[in-house]
């Protein structure tokens, strides 16, 4: 497996997750929005949801139900391939959510504030096939992305 700068992991042969992961596995061929926000919810059982990009963001922030430290979002290919707006946009709330977790600052204060809460860290991690590294790497170019 290999990552670059955008936050993401790439492999050679399907990711078959490690233990103690959760992994949740977006099919290959989604080609809209509402399929992929279906294939989202599906695997991750989000506790509540809104069926918009803004609930993706927020959920994928939250996270609080899934008791294993490390998410993973395994995808089979890039979703949204033929939709280059809206893969730009799951692309980038993937990658800020990736980096709000890795820098996540809230477990200390939320067990000050609140003893009794169970606050679990977590990684969040996306993984894609390296066939799609090029497409992801177009999509997520600062220019590309200036334009949405």
């Amino acid at each position: 497996m290999t990552s670059i700068d955008d936050g993401f992991l790439y492999y050679e042969r399907e990711y078959a997750g490690e233990p103690g992961e959760r992994v949740l596995s977006i099919p290959a061929g989604i080609g809209s929005k509402d399929a992929l926000l279906a294939a989202l919810d599906g695997a991750a059982h989000f506790p509540y949801f809104g069926w918009n990009w803004d609930a993706l963001d927020e959920c994928l922030r939250d996270l609080q139900w899934i008791p294993e430290n490390r998410i993973v979002v395994r995808h089979a290919d890039l979703p949204l391939k033929n939709e280059p707006d809206e893969c730009a946009i799951y692309l980038d709330i993937l990658k800020s959510a990736i980096q709000d977790w890795a820098r996540d600052e809230r477990g200390p204060a939320l067990r000050k504030q609140f003893p009794d809460l169970i606050y679990v860290e977590h990684t969040l991690v996306a993984v894609f096939p390296v066939a799609v590294r090029l497409d992801i790497e177009t999509m997520m170019a600062p220019a590309r992305r200036a334009e949405l």
